[in-house]
C-alpha cells in the first residue's frame, strides 16, 4: 500500500507499516476531498487490496494515475521492434529515469518483525512511494496533450479493472471438465487414425510437442513442401502450415486436429480447473492487465507467482475460442445477469473513418450492409437487387456474403492475395482458388480505393516520424530510420496501418469502461471482463431489463467530442445481448 502516495502529499507519504482499514479510509476520504490523483504502479494490484478492504467506496471516490502506464505511453513500441521495452518494473524505471538512486531495495528484508530491519523497511517504503511519483512527473512531461487525455480516461478504469481481478470470474467445473474431456477425445481419435498410417512408428506426443521433431517429420521423412516460415527464417509447423499441408497429405490435418485439442483441453478446461481448485469459490481470477499489446488492448494472466511457487489463479481469456462449448463455461454469479455489449464492425468502422473512404462511410450507415455490399461486387451483381435476395433467403447471395465478410475481415490491413486465402481456409473454413483469392483481393481494392491510400500515408508516417496515433492521441512508435532494414520494413509498415485502427478500438472501450464506471453504481452492476470489440458486465437480476438498454444506448452515444476533442462522421453502435452463461447470450434489439 505504500506505494502509493497523493501527489500533493510527497513531503508526508503514509509511513504506517499495517494500516488499520480506518487510517486507509480516512486518507482516501481525505484525498478525494482534496480532488488530488493517487499516483501508484501497476495500480490494480493495490486497489485491489484496498477493495478488499471494504473500502469501496471511498476508492471509487478518488482518481488515480499509474506510473506504469505512463512509462508504457511514453515509449510504446511493438515487442519485435530493436530495442523495444518490454517490462516496466518500478526499480527498471529508477534505474534508468533516477539512476541516483538506483538500488535503494538492496538488503531489505520484507518479512521481517524485527524493530531496526523493520524501520529500514519503512524507509524502503517511503522511498518507493516518493520515487514513483517523482517518475510519473517526469513522465507526464513527456506526454503530449492528448496522450494526457488518453491517459487519463484509461485511468479512470483502474479500479473497475482491480475489482473485476479481485472478485473474478464464475466457473461452471462440470462444464470445463466435459469440454476437457471431449477435446481430449477428439485429440485421442485423431492419434488412433494417425497410428494407422504406415510412418506409426515415427509418431508420438513428443514430436508433436517439439517444432523442431515435427519440422523433421513433415518435410523430411513425409517429404512434404514447406508453405511458410517463422519470424527467424524456420520452416513453420502452426496452425496455419498444417491446414496448408493436408491438401497434401491429409496425415497433417490430423496432426492438427491432435495438437490443437490437446492444448486447448490443456489451456481452457485443465487449466481452468486447476485455477477453480486453488482458488477454492468456484471462481477463476484471470488477471486483466491494462494496456498490454502495444494497439493498448488488454490482455489476461492466468497465475501468479514465479517458478517453483507459480500457482494457477485465471486461464488466458482473452485467447478464448469462440466455439459455444468453450464459452459455456463461464456464467454469471448467482443472482446477476451476464451481459456483452460489443461494438458492431469495430474495425471497419474505424478504418472507414481513417481512410475517409467514401464508400466506407455510406456502408456504415443504419440499414448498409457491408458484407453485402463487398458479396455483391464479388458476385458482380447490383447491391441492391442483391441486399433483396438476402433478404428473401437466397443461397447463393448468403454464400456471396460470406465470401464479402471473409474480404472485409481479412483485407483491410494490406494482406497478400495468398495470405487472403490461408484465413479463409484456416479461420473461416472456406477454401478458395488461386484465382478466386486473387478475384476478392482485387475487388475489395477496387471497392475500398482510399484504403490503399491510407496505408500508404501510414508506412509513410510511420518511417518519417517515427510513430502514428490512435484516434484519441495513444502513440504507437515504430522505430529509427536506421532500424527500417529491408527485413524489417513490411512489418513496420504494417504496424502503422493496423495500430492505428486497432488502438482506436482499444481508446474506445476506455472510454466506454469511463463512462460505465459512473453508471454501474447505479444499478449495482460490475465491470466483469472485455474481449475482442466487446465489454461484460454483471448486473443484479431486478435491474436487468432496465440496465441493458440503457447501457447499449449510453455505449451507442459515447462522448467522443468532449473526450478526445474529434467529431466522427459515423456512429459507432452497440450490440447487446444477456444471458446466466457466456456461451447461452441472446441479442437484445
Amino acid at each position: 500500500m505504500c506505494a502509493m502516495v497523493s501527489t500533493e502529499d510527497t513531503d508526508h507519504p503514509i509511513q504506517i507499516m499495517r494500516p488499520s482499514r480506518e487510517q486507509l479510509r480516512v486518507w482516501l476520504v481525505d484525498t478525494a476531498q482534496r480532488r488530488v490523483p493517487i499516483v501508484c504502479w501497476n495500480g490494480a494490484f493495490d486497489i485491489a487490496w484496498l477493495l478488499a478492504m471494504d473500502l469501496r467506496d471511498e476508492v471509487y471516490a478518488c482518481q488515480w494515475l499509474d506510473g506504469m502506464l505512463l512509462w508504457r505511453h511514453v515509449c510504446n513500441q511493438p515487442e519485435w521492434v530493436p530495442g523495444a521495452r518490454s517490462h516496466f518494473g518500478l526499480k527498471l524505471a529508477v534505474e534508468e529515469i533516477l539512476p541516483l538512486f538506483a538500488g535503494y531495495d538492496k538488503d531489505i528484508d520484507f518479512e521481517t518483525d524485527d524493530p531496526v530491519e523493520l524501520a529500514e523497511l519503512a524507509s524502503y517504503n517511503v522511498k518507493d512511494a516518493l520515487y514513483t511519483v517523482m517518475i510519473a512527473q517526469i513522465l507526464w512531461e513527456r506526454l503530449t496533450p492528448e496522450q494526457r487525455v488518453a491517459v487519463r480516461i484509461e485511468a479512470q478504469c483502474l479500479p473497475m479493472v482491480a475489482e473485476a481481478n479481485l472478485h473474478g470470474i464464475r466457473m461452471n467445473e462440470v462444464a470445463a471438465r466435459e469440454l476437457g474431456k471431449k477435446l481430449r477425445d477428439t485429440a485421442t481419435a485423431a492419434m488412433a487414425e494417425l497410428k494407422l498410417t504406415d510412418t506409426a512408428d515415427e509418431i508420438d506426443p513428443s514430436v508433436l510437442a517439439s517444432p523442431t521433431k515435427l519440422r523433421k517429420l513433415l518435410f523430411g521423412s513425409w517429404g512434404l513442401t514447406p508453405v511458410k516460415q517463422t519470424a527467424k527464417g524456420a520452416d513453420s509447423t502452426d496452425r496455419d502450415a498444417l491446414s496448408l499441408l493436408a491438401d497434401e497429405d491429409p496425415r497433417a490435418s490430423l496432426l492438427n486436429a491432435y495438437r490443437e485439442n490437446t492444448n486447448n483441453a490443456t489451456k481452457f478446461a485443465d487449466g481452468a480447473v486447476e485455477a477453480l481448485v486453488y482458488n477454492g469459490d468456484g471462481m477463476v481470477r484471470p488477471s486483466a492487465r491494462i494496456f498490454s499489446t502495444y494497439t493498448g488492448r488488454m490482455t489476461y494472466s492466468s497465475s501468479i507467482l514465479k517458478g517453483k511457487d507459480r500457482r494457477k489463479t485465471g486461464y488466458p481469456l482473452h485467447q478464448t475460442k469462440r466455439d459455444k462449448e468453450f464459452r459455456d463455461t463461464i456464467e454469471a454469479p448467482d443472482g446477476y445477469t451476464m451481459m456483452e455489449f460489443d461494438f458492431s464492425g469495430q474495425e471497419f468502422r474505424w478504418m472507414a473513418v481513417m481512410a475517409n473512404d467514401a464508400t466506407m462511410l455510406h456502408l456504415c450507415q443504419p440499414g448498409e450492409d457491408a458484407h453485402g455490399y463487398m458479396g455483391a461486387s464479388i458476385e458482380g451483381s447490383d447491391y441492391e437487387e442483391f441486399k433483396r435476395r438476402l433478404h428473401s433467403g437466397d443461397v447463393t447471395a448468403k454464400s456471396f456474403r460470406q465470401l464479402g465478410k471473409i474480404n472485409n475481415l481479412s483485407c483491410a490491413y494490406r494482406v497478400s492475395w495468398r495470405t487472403l486465402k490461408r484465413v479463409a481456409r484456416v479461420q473461416f473454413g472456406v477454401i478458395l482458388s488461386d484465382g478466386q483469392a486473387q478475384t476478392l483481393w482485387r475487388t475489395y481494392r477496387r471497392g475500398y480505393h482510399r484504403v490503399p491510400k491510407y496505408w500508404e500515408i501510414q508506412a509513410h508516417l510511420g518511417r518519417t516520424q517515427g510513430y502514428v496515433e490512435t484516434a484519441a492521441g495513444r502513440r504507437i512508435y515504430t522505430a529509427d530510420p536506421e532500424l527500417w532494414t529491408p527485413d524489417r520494413k513490411w512489418g513496420l509498415e504494417s504496424t502503422s496501418i493496423n495500430a492505428p485502427i486497432q488502438g482506436s478500438g482499444a481508446d474506445q472501450k476506455y472510454l466506454a469502461l469511463a463512462i460505465l464506471r459512473d453508471y454501474l453504481p447505479t444499478v449495482d452492476g460490475r465491470f466483469y471482463f472485455e474481449l475482442h470489440d466487446g465489454l461484460f458486465v454483471t448486473i443484479p437480476d431486478r435491474y436487468a431489463d432496465k440496465a441493458v438498454h440503457e447501457i447499449k444506448t449510453l455505449l451507442s452515444n459515447l462522448p467522443y467530442k468532449s473526450a478526445w476533442g474529434i467529431d466522427l462522421p459515423i456512429q459507432f453502435p452497440v450490440d447487446a445481448k444477456r444471458g446466466k452463461s457466456w456461451g447461452s447470450l441472446e441479442e437484445i434489439k
